[in-house]
């Protein structure tokens, strides 16, 4: 099901993000004919009354929303927002539910959260990269970055296409 694992890519914006999703949840929608039932999450909850019916039939609206929600930032790009989402798991599970209610929420949350760090050295590495375009054979002062650099077959000195050696076995450079 698409609906359900639509994720954020990493250069996507929250917006664009948003957009996308709710254009999958209403397809989704339109192919059922109504909004996603959840009545067994619903009998769940805990402010669940059977006997009080105006409660259930709100109750049966909010839980879509909420479902929504969840979906919107458990799909949202990891390595930009993992510390909010360990974050709200460890309030929740210590009784503080502070879990956004609807997916306008969720998008608002992500908005105003700043990205992780690892998101953040990502980008430092791919600006060192930008030069003039023939990064690749850049000089660097780092050895990791030498190591990146050389392939296997550079390693060895073979030929990319062939496999074979330039020179005669024998014979230097």
């Amino acid at each position: 099901m698409r609906f359900v694992h639509y994720l954020m890519r990493s250069k996507q914006k929250v917006t664009e993000y948003a957009r996308k999703f709710k254009a999958t949840k209403d397809i989704i929608v339109s192919h059922l004919g109504a909004t996603i039932n959840l009545a067994k999450y619903v009998k769940t909850m805990s402010e669940y009354d059977e006997n009080n019916d105006t409660k259930v039939e709100a109750l049966t609206k909010q839980a879509p929303e909420q479902f929504l929600a969840f979906l919107f930032l458990e799909n949202a790009d990891q390595s930009k927002y993992g510390t909010l989402m360990r974050n709200l798991n460890s309030q929740r599970s210590l009784g503080n539910d502070q879990y956004p209610k609807t997916a306008v929420d969720a998008c608002e949350v992500l908005s105003n959260h700043k990205f992780d760090n690892f998101n953040k050295t990502i980008k430092k590495k791919e600006q060192k990269g930008k030069g003039d375009g023939n990064h690749k054979y850049e000089s660097s002062n780092t050895k990791e970055d030498d190591s990146a650099v050389l392939s296997f077959a550079q390693l060895e000195g073979k030929c990319y296409c062939c496999g074979k050696l330039p020179y005669p076995p024998g014979l230097t450079r």
